[in-house]
């Protein structure tokens, strides 16, 4: 019966315990609520009664509601005989008692009472309560359910088409994407003649299309269409291409194609020379607009870089450690009211100061210290595998062969065990320069190194 009593306590206790001095020891009795059969109306009781001396106790059990208290006929009065341990399990039956707030055992003997206590059992709830809650946890599920579904519902947030622009350039659409899902483009002419298409699954860039030249003036019909597994959205825009000569710019400067159409963009220029990778990139500009974004392009209209528009007209961009060797542009877009412009500047990416670049100069020993690649052959015919040999310490390392535009042709990986990456010749009508530019990792820092490779026929 211990071991019985030991289970139920440990398990759920919820109970009293009292003791009292007598004459010649001590007396204590633990009551404690252990269980209730819903279906059968019957609550359990352990109790313990521990009797350190020599006096002879009786004990009973009792129910109890506000201060009107039910001896109960069942189990009989308990003998408690003196220097003893005894362990009862009294079962109360609901049905007969009635509701109770309380169970009490009392413990006398000669001249001696105490009792204990232990809480009734737990009042049935109504069924409305539990219909409440099933229908509150419903609405909480649903709830959470909607709000995936919406954040992964495919939605275009941005899509800022240049109501007018000038012919024979290029039309530069910033979007911004959300949820999930891929983005496909398509650009008509007035009559329907279908002028450029294609798909982006980036989040955020430029969609970039070469606009003809023409005497006149033409409407040109953007349409985005996104679609993802939980639906599809879309939008249009016109856009009027305006036949109008362009003024020549100076180098490194840009006027906004549209600036007959629209003046919001005086001026846009890099005064970072040269722009070395891993470094701070300077836009200076004039315009007259609320809000805007300057943008670092690659010629694919990859995004490398973002930065807002700045009233004072300068903003700052950070070029990726892995640009150098490419050549990017700069765009601005602005927007005042109903208004918008976009101009852009072109740039070429040089490897940073620290980065090795061609070959060690004459009668100067190379740096032991910093890391280099070295390829196998400088000058290789089409076709032919060139080896990257990358010398000294370094972590991950990126190696990328690159045309003279800075589009990507091949990309090989080393990790920091590996010393070595090989690459493929492309094919070539005449003798072409590439670059191979390798992204060397140090812990946090990246260094770029870059190499010369002439491919002939």
């Amino acid at each position: 019966m211990e071991r019985r009593l030991d289970r139920y306590s440990r398990k759920s206790f919820f109970g009293s315990r009292a003791q009292i001095r007598v004459a010649d020891g001590t007396a204590s009795a633990q009551l404690a609520f252990v269980g209730y059969d819903r279906r059968g109306g019957v609550a359990s009781y352990a109790v313990r009664f521990l009797n350190e001396s020599s006096m002879p106790l009786r004990a009973r059990l009792c129910c109890a509601k506000g201060r009107h208290e039910t001896v109960l006929d069942y189990p009989s009065e308990i003998e408690i005989a003196p220097f003893s341990v005894k362990d009862e399990i009294f079962p109360v039956r609901v049905g007969e008692t009635g509701p109770y707030d309380r169970a009490i055992v009392e413990i006398e003997g000669a001249g001696v009472a105490f009792r204990a206590e232990a809480p009734g059992p737990p009042q049935p709830q109504p069924r409305i309560v539990g219909y409440l809650r099933w229908a509150a946890a419903s609405v909480v599920c649903l709830g959470i359910a909607a709000f995936g579904l919406a954040a992964a519902a495919p939605r275009i947030v941005s899509f800022d088409a240049p109501p007018k622009m000038t012919a024979g350039t290029t039309l530069q659409i910033p979007y911004v994407l959300g949820g999930i899902g891929t983005l496909q483009y398509d650009v008509r002419a007035a009559g329907g003649r279908q002028v450029a298409a294609g798909m982006v699954p980036a989040s955020a860039g430029i969609v970039q299309v070469a606009i003809p030249a023409s005497r006149g003036a033409r409407t040109y019909r953007v349409d985005l269409r996104m679609t993802g597994p939980l639906g599809s959205v879309r939008r249009s825009a016109s856009v009027v291409a305006l036949s109008t000569a362009r003024m020549p710019a100076a180098p490194g400067r840009s006027i906004a194609p549209g600036a007959v159409a629209s003046t919001l963009i005086g001026a846009l220029s890099v005064s970072s020379a040269p722009v070395r990778a891993g470094g701070p990139l300077r836009v200076a500009y004039t315009a007259t607009a609320s809000s805007g974004k300057v943008w670092l392009l690659g010629l694919g209209g990859r995004v490398w870089a973002t930065a807002p528009f700045a009233a004072d007209g300068t903003s700052v961009l950070r070029v990726p450690t892995n640009a150098a060797g490419r050549e990017m542009r700069v765009v601005l877009q602005v927007r005042d009211g109903a208004r918008q412009a976009m101009s852009s500047v072109g740039i070429v990416v040089e490897p940073h100061s620290s980065a090795v670049v061609g070959a060690a100069l004459p009668g100067v020993p190379p740096d032991s210290s910093a890391t280099r690649i070295d390829l196998s052959q400088a000058r290789v015919v089409s076709g032919e595998n060139v080896t990257v040999r990358i010398a000294g310490p370094h972590d991950d390392v990126r190696v990328t062969l690159t045309d003279a535009r800075g589009q990507t042709l091949e990309q090989g990986d080393a990790s920091a065990q590996e010393d070595a990456v090989a690459l493929s010749a492309p094919a070539v009508g005449s003798p072409t320069t590439f670059y191979v530019v390798a992204a060397i990792s140090h812990g946090v820092s990246q260094t770029s190194v870059v190499r010369k490779l002439v491919v002939t026929p």
